[in-house]
């Protein structure tokens, strides 16, 4: 009789959520389940600052009533700077700002210009949030949103909303357009860059998976959806940067495929993604050695239990070598949130 000695480990069964596995991205990034590369910045003053510039299209220049901005941060302190994440903002104070997401210390702050008046910070609609362990906890995903519907502008920090705030006194119902309608909305810095010198700097640190959309994501789409990659082809997202282009890429792919192509501006690099993901499931066991017999069937059972705040579709799959002699009793399953 021949026998056949199989060691099983957990990477034999690969659980990925159906939404990732069903993917159909055009252009450069057609894995979702891969986090390739992420965005690094070094040079954050002068004419030298690193940043990326985005295409103008018609969709990032026409936000009117509501945007999300999200991005995975691994920041580096500039300890007394106003740290610019990314925006429309500048040059000429009021004139050319839209919307803004800045860092001053451990503050992350989202910024949007009011359209009718002139009145510097005053009329803006401005939300602050503290992150204490900003630049010891690791990456961090921050998604900041706003809605003319609500007029409220909101800070989410790994999928929790920290901080909402809205101008009772000059409510915003509509994006400011720059009188300048040349200027490029940029990652990693602004067009008021130079407005201060001395105090203004470029980002400093990596960065990985910006997205923008064109309205306000709702409080579970935020906190079931920020460790995921996407599709591309969602509702209301706009802009899609996974950075995991060529290192040696002069513009990264929008991966919504809507051409707002990344101009990598000054040297700017991707380097290989250090960002883990931990897994939302446990699995038990985690293991299983044992002796296989050729002439007759073996089953294993595995338990799953989802640990996540949100049920998931999620699909099984048997990969490696030996994959052709297993079988599943299932490839999909439903798991509910904190269930079996």
């Amino acid at each position: 009789m021949h026998r056949l000695l199989l060691l099983l480990l957990l990477p034999l069964a690969l659980l990925l959520p159906s939404s990732s596995l069903d993917a159909q991205i055009t252009g450069c990034d057609r894995d979702p389940s891969c986090t390739g590369n992420m965005l690094t910045t070094a040079v954050t003053s002068g004419r030298s600052a690193e940043f990326v510039e985005i295409d103008n299209r018609t969709a990032i220049n026409n936000l009117s009533t509501g945007i999300s901005f999200e991005a995975w941060l691994l920041p580096q302190e500039q300890a007394g700077r106003k740290v610019f994440v990314g925006g429309l903002w500048g040059p000429n104070q009021d004139a050319n700002d839209k919307w803004v997401v800045f860092i001053e210390g451990t503050q992350i702050t989202f910024e949007l210009n009011h359209p009718d008046q002139r009145l510097n910070r005053t009329d803006n609609t401005i939300v602050t949030a503290d992150v204490p362990n900003l630049y010891s906890r690791g990456w961090v995903h921050l998604t900041a949103t706003w809605g003319s519907g609500s007029t409220a502008a909101s800070i989410y920090i790994d999928g929790v909303k920290i901080a909402t705030d809205s101008n009772e006194t000059y409510p915003l119902v509509q994006m400011h357009r720059p009188s300048n309608t040349s200027l490029r909305t940029q990652i990693a810095s602004t067009n008021a860059l130079y407005d201060n010198q001395n105090r203004n700097r470029s980002y400093l640190g990596n960065m990985d998976e910006v997205r923008i959309w064109n309205r306000a994501l709702d409080s579970a789409e935020i906190r079931c959806g920020y460790k995921n990659s996407l599709r591309g082809n969602e509702n209301g997202l706009i802009l899609y940067y996974r950075f995991n282009d060529n290192r040696n890429t002069t513009a990264a792919c929008d991966a919504a495929g809507n051409a707002h192509w990344g101009r990598m501006r000054n040297n700017i690099t991707l380097d290989t993604n250090l960002r883990v993901i931990p897994p939302s499931f446990t699995v038990t066991p985690t293991t299983v050695a044992t002796s296989l017999s050729c002439l007759a069937d073996t089953t294993f059972q595995f338990r799953f239990l989802d640990t996540s705040v949100c049920g998931e579709q999620v699909r099984l799959e048997i990969v490696g070598r030996d994959s052709a002699l297993f079988s599943l009793s299932t490839t999909s399953l439903t798991l509910t949130q904190n269930s079996t």
